[in-house]
């Protein structure tokens, strides 16, 4: 899947509910190349993700961010599980 088809899936996403490993749930929303999680004060920017998906090719590496509090890897995750 290439970085755009990703940013697609992650805007198609938007506004719908993600459950984090620890049972958490949030939603977001996308625009201009953010994505603003709905219970946090920030934004995550496309490059962002970019790098997180680099990192999920190296399996030890996806194991450990699929039980991270992340919100990043929780859409990604989501993403690619659905």
């Amino acid at each position: 899947m290439s970085l755009n088809e990703i940013w697609d899936e992650i805007v198609r996403y938007s506004g719908k509910e993600i459950e984090m490993y620890n049972k958490n749930k949030f939603t977001y929303i996308v625009s201009g190349g953010c994505i603003y999680i709905s219970k946090a004060n920030w934004r995550i920017t496309k490059a962002e993700i970019e790098i997180a998906v680099e990192k999920l090719k190296d399996p030890s590496f996806a194991k450990l961010a699929k039980t991270s509090s992340s919100y990043v890897y929780a859409i990604l995750f989501n993403i690619f599980n659905s």
